[in-house]
C-alpha cells in the first residue's frame, strides 16, 4: 500500500492564467513605450521642418531685400526672376569690389543624407560680375524638392507672368518655402511650408513704404552699475499717418556704441521685446544706445537714442578681517565685501585693491605701494615674498565697486618669519636691594605660526617696565641673547610697576607683546621700626570646601613683607584652625603673592564642609624679627557649603575668536544633577572690560551692561575685573545627560587672548569656580547660524538644530574647512556616530586626498577610539583605545598633532599617543563619516599644542 504524496504548486490551468495575464501586460507597455517614443518622434520631425523653413526664408528674404544696392547704375537689377529661382546684384560682400551676383535655387543633386527621396537643399551662390564663383553654400536643409516658389508683382500690386519677362519692372515679392522630413512617419514624408512678401527698397517701382514712427525709448535705467537698460513702447503709427498695426512691424534694431553718430547694431530684437540692456560697461566712458522699428516692408524708423554714461555714488564696504599668514611667503585672507555702505547688495565684480609697505603699518594705501588687484576671490598670495628669510611687511585692502573705491580695511602683519610668540611665566620679585627687582621668565619656543624658534633665533630680550599699566611702558631694559632672567636697578620704592617681557629675533621682529602675561609688584623698602598698618577689613566669599579672602592692599609702608591669615572655628577666637590646605594658622603670606591692584585675594582651601571659619588678616614688615599691625582686619566669619557646587568648565578647551579677539567660548556641565546658575564672578589682570554674558544652545544673551539681559539692570558701564554680574537664571546640565554641555561665552572690548581667567560660579547649591586662559582659534564653529567655512566634498552635509550632519551611510562622506593647509595643530570636537554598517565619525587632518589623510575618531560598533592612516586607500590602523562606546552618544575628542607625533583625548583623558614616521608634513582639515550617520559640534582648532 502506497501513500500519496502531494505538494503545493500551480495547476496547469493557473500558469496558463498567468502567462496569458503577463503576456498581456507586457504587450500594453511594449504599446505605450511605441507610442510615446513616435510622439517624441513625430514633435522633433516638426520642430526640425519649421527651423529649416524659418532660416531658408529669412537668408533668401535679407539678401532680396538688398537688391540693387551698391550696383553700377548700367546694371540690371535683376537677371532672373522666375517661379523657382532668382538671380539679382547687390553689394554684399564688402571687401570684393563693385556689386555681387546672387543667386538662389534649389539643389538638383537633392540631400544625400537622408532617407527622403524628395527632398534637397537650398543652395545660394556669389558670383563677380563675370560669372567668377565667390561663394557657394547650403542655406537650408531639409528642403520639398518644390519647396521653392515665387510670384513677382510691379509697383502697383499687378502679377507678373512668371519667369518674368522684363524684371526691371518688379516693385514686390512673394516668397513661399516648404521644408519635408528628413524620415517618414507612418509611411509619409510631412511638409511645412512659410511665406512672406518683401518690397526690395532700391528698386524703382518699389511702392513708396511709410516710415514707421520712431519709437517712444524712456531712461536708460541702470539696473547695476556696469550695466544700462533702455525701455521703449513699439510706434502705433507711420510718420505719414496711417496705421502701424503690431503684425506689421517686423522687428527691431537695437545700437550701441561710444560715438553718437556712428553706432553699430548691437542686436536686432522680436517685435514683442520692448527693453534690452546692455552689460559689462565701464565707468566714466560716454556710451550711447539707441532703438529703431523697422517694418515688415524693411523700412526703419529713425533712433530713439540715449546717453548711457555710467556713473554711481555707491561706495563698497571696506574689507573686514584681513589676516595675514606667514609660512613660505605671506598670504592674505579676508571677508568678501557684498555690500554698499547704504546697506544695499553689491551685484556686479568687486575688485580687490592690495596695498604692501615694509615696516610701517600706518602707511597710507595709494598708488604707489599699490601691489595688486583680483577679483572672485578673498585669498592672495605675495609671490615676491616667496622664499624671503627676513622682511617686515604690512598689509591693508580696499574695495572697488562701481568705479569707487571703499576706505581702508584693518591692516595686518606679514612679518617673515613669523613674529616670535609670547614670553610666559613672568615672575617680579623685590630684591634685597632697595630699588631692584628680580624679573624672571620662560622663553618662546614657537612663533606665531607654529613654526619652532630655537634660543638661538633669539637676538634680545627686552623688559619693559612702568608705573601704568599696559603700553606704552615708560621703561625699556634690552638684555643680549636667550637669558631668562635679569635684575632691574633703578626702580622707585613704595610704587606699584607694572612688567611685561619681549624677545626679538634674529631679523630684529620684535615677538607678540601679550597684555595677560603683565605682572605687577608693589616695590619694598628697608625695615622701618614703626608696625605696619593693619587692613581696613576683610570679606570672605564661601564655597563649597574653600573660602575667598579680600582685603584692601597696604600702600603705605613701603617696608611691607606681607600679611599674616589667622582662622578657627570659635567666635573672637583662638584662631588655632589646623585644617587648610595652605597650613596652620597662622599663615604668614609674602604681600607680592597676593596683591592685585589695590585689592589682596588669598584662599583657604580644603576645609571641612558645613563648617563656620572665623578669620582677621595682620599685616607684617621687612624687620627682622618682623614687626606685625597693631590691630587687624577686623573678624569675619564664612561659612564653607554644606551641599557642593557640581559646575565645571575645566575640560573644553577655552577658544577666542571675533573681530578683535575679544569673545571667549568655554562650555558648562554640572557633575551631578542639574544645577541652576544665577551669578558669575570673573576675575582677571588685564585693562579689558566684560560687555555681555550669552548661554545655551542657541546662544542667548543672559547678561548686558546695558540693561537688556540679566538681573543688573543698567550697569553704569561694562564690567571691571573681579565684579560679580547678576544673570538671568538658567541651568546647566548634567554631564551624563548632555555630554556636549552648555556653551558659554563672554564678550570682552577688547583681545583676550592668553589671558588667564577665575570663572565664579554660584548657584543654588553654593559656589564652585574654574580657571584657564582662552587661546588664539584658528576656528570656532558652533553651527549655530549654518555651516559657514566648511566646504562638503561629498556625501549629504548639512546644519540642523545647531548640529553638522551628515546622513548617507553608503560610503565615506567628507566635509573640509576652507582655507590653507596646516602643520602643527589642535583639533577638538564632539562627535556622534549613528548606525550604518561602520559606526564610525571621525575628524581628518594632514590630509592630501581622499586617498592619502590620517583620521582620530570612534568606531562605536567596535567600542573604539582610534587613530589611522589612509594611504593608497587603504585604512591603516596606528593607535587605539577600547571602551565602552554606544551609537545617538556625544563624546569629545581632541587631537593634539605636532610634528610625527599625533595625541587624542577622549573626554578629556589622553588614551592614545603615537609617532608616525610617514605621516605628510601639511595638509587640510575636516570631517569624514565612514558608512554611518554622524552628528558634530562644537568644533576648536588651535595652532600649535593646546593641552587639556
Amino acid at each position: 500500500m502506497h501513500a500519496s504524496l502531494r505538494q503545493a504548486g500551480f495547476t496547469l490551468v493557473e500558469m496558463m492564467v498567468v502567462i496569458v495575464i503577463t503576456g498581456m501586460i507586457s504587450t500594453a507597455m511594449y504599446q505605450m513605450l511605441q507610442a510615446g517614443q513616435a510622439t517624441y518622434e513625430q514633435n522633433k520631425t516638426m520642430v526640425d521642418m519649421q527651423q529649416n523653413a524659418r532660416v531658408g526664408l529669412q537668408s533668401l528674404s535679407d539678401d532680396l531685400r538688398l537688391v540693387s544696392y551698391g550696383k553700377d547704375p548700367t546694371q540690371p537689377s535683376i537677371f532672373y526672376a522666375g517661379p523657382e529661382s532668382v538671380a539679382f546684384v547687390a553689394d554684399i560682400l564688402p571687401d570684393e569690389p563693385g556689386a555681387e551676383v546672387i543667386s538662389y535655387f534649389l539643389s538638383p543633386d537633392g540631400d544625400p543624407d537622408t532617407d527622403n527621396p524628395n527632398d534637397t537643399v537650398l543652395m545660394r551662390v556669389v558670383a563677380d560680375t563675370s560669372g567668377n564663383t565667390l561663394v557657394s553654400s547650403t542655406q537650408s536643409y531639409g528642403m520639398s524638392a518644390t519647396g521653392l516658389s515665387f510670384r513677382w508683382f510691379n509697383g502697383s500690386g499687378v502679377e507678373l507672368s512668371n519667369p518674368v519677362p522684363s524684371p526691371e519692372q518688379v516693385g514686390e515679392v512673394f516668397i513661399e518655402v516648404t521644408a519635408t522630413a528628413a524620415n517618414a512617419i507612418d509611411g509619409e514624408y510631412p511638409e511645412m511650408s512659410l511665406s512672406t512678401t518683401i518690397y526690395p527698397r532700391n528698386l524703382p517701382l518699389s511702392p513708396a513704404r511709410s516710415r514707421p514712427n520712431t519709437p517712444a525709448c524712456t531712461g536708460p535705467s541702470f539696473p547695476t552699475c556696469d550695466s544700462a537698460t533702455l525701455t521703449w513702447t513699439p510706434p502705433t503709427n507711420n510718420t505719414d499717418g496711417t496705421e502701424l498695426p503690431m503684425s506689421e512691424i517686423s522687428h527691431f534694431n537695437f545700437y550701441f556704441g561710444t560715438d553718437p553718430d556712428d553706432l553699430s547694431l548691437y542686436t536686432r530684437l522680436a517685435r514683442t521685446i520692448t527693453e534690452w540692456t546692455v552689460p559689462d560697461l565701464e565707468s566714466g566712458i560716454p556710451y550711447y544706445i539707441a532703438v529703431s522699428c523697422v517694418s515688415r516692408s524693411g523700412v526703419e524708423s529713425y533712433l530713439c537714442e540715449r546717453n548711457a554714461t555710467l556713473s554711481s555714488s555707491l561706495v563698497p564696504e571696506a574689507p573686514t578681517n584681513l589676516v595675514a599668514t606667514t609660512s613660505t611667503g605671506v598670504t592674505l585672507n579676508w571677508d568678501a565685501v557684498t555690500q554698499f555702505t547704504n546697506g544695499s547688495t553689491i551685484g556686479t565684480v568687486v575688485v580687490y585693491k592690495i596695498y604692501r609697505a615694509e615696516g610701517d603699518s600706518t602707511f597710507v594705501p595709494d598708488d604707489a605701494n599699490l601691489v595688486d588687484e583680483v577679483s572672485y576671490t578673498t585669498t592672495w598670495f605675495d609671490t615676491e615674498t616667496s622664499g624671503l628669510g627676513c622682511g617686515d611687511y604690512y598689509y591693508k585692502l580696499k574695495a572697488e565697486a562701481c568705479g569707487n573705491l571703499s576706505v581702508e580695511s584693518n591692516w595686518d602683519d606679514g612679518t617673515l618669519p613669523a613674529k616670535p610668540s609670547c614670553v610666559s611665566n613672568i615672575l617680579a620679585v623685590n630684591s634685597a636691594t632697595e630699588g631692584e627687582v628680580n624679573v624672571s621668565w620662560t622663553l618662546p619656543t614657537t612663533r606665531t605660526d607654529g613654526s619652532a624658534l630655537a634660543p638661538s633665533d633669539i637676538l634680545y630680550v627686552k623688559i619693559y617696565a612702568d608705573t601704568a599699566s599696559g603700553t606704552p611702558y615708560s621703561n625699556q631694559t634690552i638684555v643680549t641673547g636667550a637669558q631668562t632672567s635679569h635684575v632691574l636697578s633703578g626702580i622707585s620704592s613704595c610704587s606699584t610697576w607694572y612688567f611685561n617681557v619681549v624677545v626679538e629675533d634674529a631679523c630684529g621682529h620684535d615677538g607678540e607683546l601679550c597684555s595677560g602675561e603683565e605682572v605687577s609688584l608693589f616695590t619694598s623698602a628697608p625695615c622701618d621700626a614703626d608696625p605696619p598698618q593693619p587692613p581696613a577689613y576683610v570679606a570672605v566669599t564661601e564655597h563649597d570646601d574653600y573660602l575667598d579672602l579680600e582685603w584692601p592692599s597696604n600702600s603705605v609702608d613701603c617696608d611691607l613683607a606681607g600679611y599674616r591669615v589667622y582662622y578657627g572655628t570659635t567666635l573672637g577666637g583662638p584662631y588655632n584652625g589646623n585644617d587648610a590646605a595652605e597650613g596652620p594658622s597662622p599663615i604668614e603670606i609674602s604681600a607680592d603673592l597676593v596683591t592685585y591692584g589695590n585689592l589682596c585675594r588669598y584662599q583657604l582651601t580644603g576645609l571641612g564642609s558645613c563648617t563656620e571659619y572665623y578669620v582677621k588678616v595682620t599685616s607684617v614688615d621687612e624687620c627682622i624679627p618682623a614687626n606685625e599691625s597693631v590691630g587687624s582686619s577686623g573678624e569675619e566669619m564664612g561659612q564653607t557649603s554644606c551641599v557642593s557646587c557640581q559646575i565645571d568648565a575645566n575640560c573644553v578647551s577655552w577658544a577666542v575668536d571675533g573681530g578683535s579677539s575679544n569673545t571667549l567660548h568655554l562650555e558648562l556641565h554640572a557633575n551631578g544633577a542639574n544645577e541652576l546658575f544665577s551669578q558669575l564672578q570673573p576675575s582677571w589682570s588685564g585693562g579689558q572690560t566684560l560687555q555681555e554674558v550669552w548661554f545655551g544652545r542657541p546662544l542667548t544673551k543672559i547678561w548686558d551692561y546695558d540693561g537688556s539681559a540679566g538681573e543688573d539692570g543698567w550697569y553704569g558701564g561694562p564690567a571691571n575685573s573681579g565684579d560679580p554680574l547678576n544673570l538671568d537664571d538658567v541651568y546647566v546640565g548634567s554631564w551624563t545627560s548632555n555630554e556636549d554641555g552648555e556653551p558659554l561665552a563672554l564678550v570682552f572690548d577688547s583681545d583676550i587672548r592668553d589671558m588667564p581667567i577665575d570663572l565664579e560660579f554660584s548657584g543654588t547649591e553654593g559656589t564652585c569656580s574654574a580657571t584657564g586662559a582662552g587661546v588664539g582659534a584658528l576656528d570656532f564653529s558652533d553651527f549655530d547660524n549654518g555651516m559657514a567655512g566648511w566646504s562638503p566634498q561629498s556625501g549629504n552635509w548639512f546644519v540642523s538644530g545647531g548640529e553638522l550632519r551628515q546622513s548617507y551611510t553608503g560610503s565615506n562622506y567628507f566635509v573640509q574647512l576652507d582655507g590653507s593647509p596646516q602643520t602643527d595643530v589642535t583639533y577638538e570636537a564632539k562627535v556622534l556616530a549613528s548606525g550604518g554598517s561602520y559606526h564610525s565619525s571621525y575628524l581628518y587632518f594632514r590630509y592630501s586626498s581622499d586617498s592619502y589623510h590620517y583620521l582620530a575618531g570612534i568606531r562605536t560598533d567596535a567600542n573604539k577610539v582610534r587613530i589611522a592612516r589612509i594611504q593608497g586607500g587603504s585604512f591603516i590602523e596606528t593607535g587605539a583605545y577600547y571602551t565602552t562606546l554606544s551609537d545617538n552618544t556625544w563624546y569629545t575628542l581632541r587631537v593634539v598633532v605636532t610634528g610625527s607625533r599625533i595625541r587624542v583625548y577622549f573626554d578629556c583623558e589622553l588614551v592614545i599617543d603615537v609617532t608616525d614616521s610617514s605621516m605628510l608634513s601639511s595638509g587640510q582639515l575636516g570631517i569624514v563619516t565612514r558608512r554611518t550617520s554622524g552628528r558634530f559640534d562644537d568644533v576648536r582648532i588651535f595652532q600649535g599644542e593646546v593641552l587639556p
